[in-house]
């Protein structure tokens, strides 16, 4: 299964107020499976959304997946945090792409590309979080399996 951000095909859960400057979404915490939840400040293009602040925002599905990719891209290289319900990934779940460094686990995202972000023995739904303090950070799509 395949999950768009874009206003194209995506849809987003989280309330959002824009104003000419851009909008800010707000995570209500209630989450529909498959369906995008943004909490900060966020602009949603064609085909992905992209953070716009350089102050920390996230982006979260809940997904029933045993592999979850996600394809995305930043200028330059950034870190960004991931969760598997509100927990940082172990090596037990963590998809190739995942750095575990104590009890923080996150990936290096530069030139557009799908990483591999959770991977676990059985298919579970889990909510996927990822957290970023990049206003250049976006996401294109969740790719499921």
């Amino acid at each position: 299964m395949i999950i768009q951000t874009g206003s194209e095909k995506g849809t987003i859960g989280s309330a959002g107020v824009c104003t000419k400057d851009g909008c800010r979404y707000v995570d209500n915490g209630d989450h529909e499976p498959n369906v995008i939840y943004m909490q900060g400040e966020w602009d949603q293009e064609k085909e992905f959304v992209q953070h716009t602040s350089d102050r920390e925002g996230y982006i979260l599905v809940l997904c029933k997946a045993k592999e979850v990719g996600v394809k995305m891209e930043a200028s330059g290289k950034i870190e960004a945090d991931i969760f598997l319900d509100g927990k940082p990934l172990t090596k037990e779940n963590a998809g190739k792409d995942v750095k575990i460094s104590g009890k923080r686990s996150y990936v290096v995202v530069g030139k557009k590309g799908i990483c591999n972000i959770v991977k676990m023995k059985k298919s579970e739904n889990h909510e996927v979080k990822i957290v970023t303090n990049s206003s250049t950070f976006r996401i294109y799509k969740y790719t499921l399996a």
